[in-house]
């Protein structure tokens, strides 16, 4: 059986699939849907994103997208974003989810009726009634009854918020045909 180094698994020649004369987005290696852009100081074919894929390329390999930059021609790029969250259970903590906020509720319950019947407790057997030891009591309980919340809120924040980064822009340079087909003939 032969084999060809151009020929690629559905019988199909690259040169016959690919216009030489198009320019290709460097990341998916597509022309179409979306228009290209030169978002850096590379030139010539490799100049060219999808803005759509340049994107998604930056959220993968950056953690922090504002500190994006080219790895070709080490260009930062002008890169806006705006923090974005959902409320979403994460996948891998929905099995334990349902135990544990059960268990947290039935903590801040317990904290409540606990810290309650503890000041009902002592206003009824104190007889000097006291103020400042029952304002001691009550400060203590709210505060044992708000770290119980806090916690129940953290929680949940940390189980079901995905905090993600949306990049709003990429400016970029503006393409034109003309250039398009001029870093064409240069790169060859």
């Amino acid at each position: 059986m032969e084999t060809d180094s151009n020929k690629i698994d559905n019988g199909q020649t690259l040169t016959s699939r690919t216009n030489p004369n198009s320019i290709l987005c460097r990341i998916c290696f597509e022309s179409e849907p979306e228009k290209l852009i030169s978002p850096c100081g590379c030139v010539g074919t490799a100049a060219y994103v999808h803005e759509p894929c340049l994107e998604m390329w930056i959220l993968l390999k950056f953690p922090n997208p504002k500190a994006a930059f080219c790895e070709i021609c080490k260009e930062k790029f002008a890169v806006n974003t705006k923090p974005q969250c959902k409320c979403k259970l994460n996948a891998q903590n929905k099995p334990s989810f349902k135990k544990n906020c059960i268990a947290y509720t039935v903590f801040c319950i317990f904290t409540l009726i606990i810290s309650f019947a503890l000041i009902a407790i002592y206003y009824s057997k104190n007889i000097s009634k006291d103020i400042q030891s029952f304002a001691l009591l009550v400060v203590c309980c709210t505060i044992l009854i708000l770290i119980s919340f806090i916690c129940f809120g953290k929680f949940i924040y940390s189980n079901c918020i995905i905090k993600k980064l949306k990049i709003t822009r990429i400016k970029s340079a503006q393409v034109s045909p003309r250039q398009t087909s001029m870093h064409f003939f240069q790169d060859q």
